[in-house]
């Protein structure tokens, strides 16, 4: 029993000397944007050129270690919407042409892992660049088809569920006081991955690509 207390009071006082490097920092991000997709395949690259941007939201809590006065390395975990909307033109029993809308959109949880730079005193501006590996957690599409089809929501079946992503970003915080800093930041965002499968757009290479900005709100903790 001596023992454990003994190893208590050395783990207590060793995050005692760890939190006063004053490097560490927790935070929240969240926004709009807007995402579409493109195929990386050439060759049949056409069928989506004319593929419309989806507005979408983000939100992420961030934890960030400060290596020193310019660099810190960000991670942390977050939900991010990404998708995209086209129009089918169908000439009905008339002549006349129907539009129908689609609306595809995917959900995915994602974990950053980001080089941020900054420079400035009160007001610091930064840069990052990094990955976010990412997991579908929910792929569904909608579309409106007037008196020919209901309007209806389907699930979208053997979408790939992991994505990496590229991603480099440009803003500025604000210091409110020694503890809390608020900013404005901007994004844009490319996958390394494609969403096809064998079963799903096979051969077409289906990649994310998007921006979105965001309002920042951090807190330092020790």
């Amino acid at each position: 029993m001596i023992k454990f207390f003994f190893n208590i009071v050395l783990a207590l006082y060793g995050f005692s000397l760890f939190a006063q490097d004053n490097k560490h920092t927790v935070g929240l991000k969240s926004g709009i944007g807007f995402f579409n997709i493109y195929s990386a395949n050439k060759e049949k690259s056409i069928v989506f050129n004319d593929t419309k941007y989806r507005s979408v939201f983000v939100s992420f809590l961030n934890y960030e270690y400060r290596l020193n006065s310019l660099f810190s390395i960000v991670t942390g975990c977050g939900f991010i919407q990404k998708g995209y909307k086209e129009e089918l033109k169908i000439t009905n029993e008339n002549a006349s042409v129907d539009i129908i809308d689609f609306d595809y959109k995917f959900n995915y949880l994602s974990i950053p892992v980001i080089l941020n730079i900054q420079k400035g005193k009160r007001f610091k501006l930064f840069t990052e660049i990094g990955i976010v590996p990412s997991y579908l957690i929910n792929s569904r599409y909608y579309h409106s088809a007037s008196q020919i089809i209901p309007a209806t929501t389907d699930e979208i079946k053997n979408v790939a569920k992991f994505d990496v992503v590229g991603e480099v970003g440009i803003g500025v915080t604000c210091h409110i006081n020694e503890k809390i800093k608020i900013g404005l930041g901007g994004y844009y965002n490319l996958s390394f991955l494609t969403i096809s499968t064998k079963d799903y757009w096979s051969g077409f290479d289906l990649k994310h690509f998007g921006f979105y900005s965001t309002l920042i709100l951090k807190y330092q903790i020790f």
